[in-house]
Formats: C-alpha cells, sequence, structure tokens
C-alpha cells in the first residue's frame, strides 16, 4: 500500500510542476488557475477537432489512477478539468467517451520497477501498458479520434494505433515528444495524420494567477500554441525547446 501510494504522489507531482503550482493555497487559489486553464485547453483542442471532423465520434484517454480507491482528490479534479473542457469544445451531440489505458503490470504491486524519466511531462507514458493504446482503441472502434490527456506510450510508433491501416487519429494534451524519438518522427506523424492537433505550453506565457484575459481565446493564445499539419513546421523552428 505504501509504494502504490508513493506512485501516485509521485504522478500527481510531476504533473502538478507542469502547470506551475508552486504557491500554497492561500488567498488566490493556484490549482484553481491551473484547472481552469487545463479545461481553456482541452476546450480550444476540441473545437478545433469539430472543425476539422464534426461529429465524429471521440475516446478521451484519461489518467487510470483516478480508478483507484483512495486517491487524492486532485488527481480527479485535474483529470475532470481536461474532459469538461472537451464536453465544452465539442458540440452537445458528439459522441464522447472516456476510458483509461491499462498500467504495465506489476506497476501497482511495485512502483520501482518502473523506470520514470524525471524530465518528462507525462509520467503516465512510462506506466502505463505499451499496447494499452491499442486495447483501447479495440474496445472503441466507432471513435475515429483519441484524445490523450496524458500523453502516449512508450515505443508507441510500433503499435498497432500507429501502423494499422483503419486507425483512429490523435490529439494531445501536452505530450512529451521525446516518446517519440526526435523531431523528424513528430513532423512526420502531423504529416501523415496520425497526430492532427496537439496544444503545448506557450514558453513566456504569464504567470498562473496573473488576472484572466476576458476573451477565452485570448488567453489560450496567451498561454498555449495549437499546433496543427498546417502549422507544425513553424512551430518547431519557432519553439525549438518544445520539441
Amino acid at each position: 500500500m505504501k509504494n502504490r501510494g508513493g506512485l501516485i504522489i509521485l504522478v500527481i507531482l510531476v504533473i502538478v510542476g507542469v502547470f506551475g503550482w508552486r504557491v500554497r493555497l492561500a488567498g488566490n487559489d493556484p490549482r484553481r488557475a491551473a484547472l481552469r486553464h487545463r479545461e481553456l485547453a482541452t476546450r480550444t483542442l476540441g473545437q478545433f477537432i469539430n472543425e476539422l471532423h464534426p461529429g465524429s465520434p471521440v475516446l478521451v484517454i484519461s489518467n487510470p489512477f483516478t480508478k483507484i480507491t483512495g486517491r487524492d482528490p486532485d488527481t480527479y479534479r485535474f483529470d475532470e478539468a481536461g474532459i469538461e473542457g472537451l464536453r465544452q469544445g465539442l458540440p452537445k451531440d458528439t459522441p464522447l467517451r472516456v476510458s483509461t489505458p491499462a498500467l504495465r503490470a506489476g506497476v501497482l504491486e511495485n512502483p520501482q520497477s518502473a523506470y520514470v524519466d524525471p524530465r518528462t511531462t507525462t509520467p503516465l507514458s512510462y506506466l502505463v501498458a505499451e499496447d494499452s493504446f491499442d486495447r483501447l482503441a479495440a474496445e472503441h472502434p466507432d471513435c475515429s479520434i483519441l484524445v490523450s490527456l496524458i500523453g502516449l506510450p512508450l515505443r508507441v510508433e510500433k503499435s498497432g494505433l500507429w501502423n494499422g491501416s483503419d486507425r483512429p487519429q490523435l490529439a494531445l494534451l501536452l505530450p512529451d515528444w521525446s516518446v517519440l524519438g526526435g523531431r523528424r518522427k513528430i513532423l512526420s506523424a502531423f504529416e501523415s495524420g496520425r497526430i492532427i492537433a496537439a496544444v503545448m505550453p506557450k514558453p513566456g506565457a504569464p504567470p498562473e494567477l496573473e488576472s484572466r484575459l476576458r476573451d477565452p481565446a485570448e488567453e489560450f493564445a496567451a498561454r498555449f500554441l495549437l499546433i496543427t499539419r498546417k502549422n507544425v513546421d513553424q512551430m518547431v523552428q519557432a519553439h525549438p525547446e518544445l520539441f
């Protein structure tokens, strides 16, 4: 039980760090701001998906630790913010399903058995089974779009999801591109249509607690970048540190 609790805490701390939850709760709530910004990011992602493929069924791949009894409440809130943003960004009649990938064998029993790169922004890439996204795609064959809130599993380029002839397309929230192994593979993923969109943090974005802009589109533009097939070359050149 202690090992499992330690692993959950590790995952939470790494994810929380991406959004700059460095201030303790007091006065202004940095956690609330981070949740709101996550919701904003996925709302914009949902809007783009609808523009590109209106009405297409969407499968959301969310945090498997939300299914563990006794989890930290922040784990659920963080996950739900991403899902709620997609609900807001997609039309109400868009089929939206949520599922969680399987963890690697032995992870819960022995957290130390799974190596997690301390530099990664998506620790779950190292903790989910390498074929877990394939399994989810097989369970939801009608979903032509998969939105991952947790990054990509290791060696995804060798999976059926990546190489199948009738594979769904991916949209990603704050992915760790190192999982793909280089900029050439990133560009190829967009060019081939494997990945249709990704939201990345914008370098130089204002602090979490800075007062919000009235227009959600302006606030998104101040804090995030929407990477698509049309602009990925430009984004790689302009922000190489993100790739």
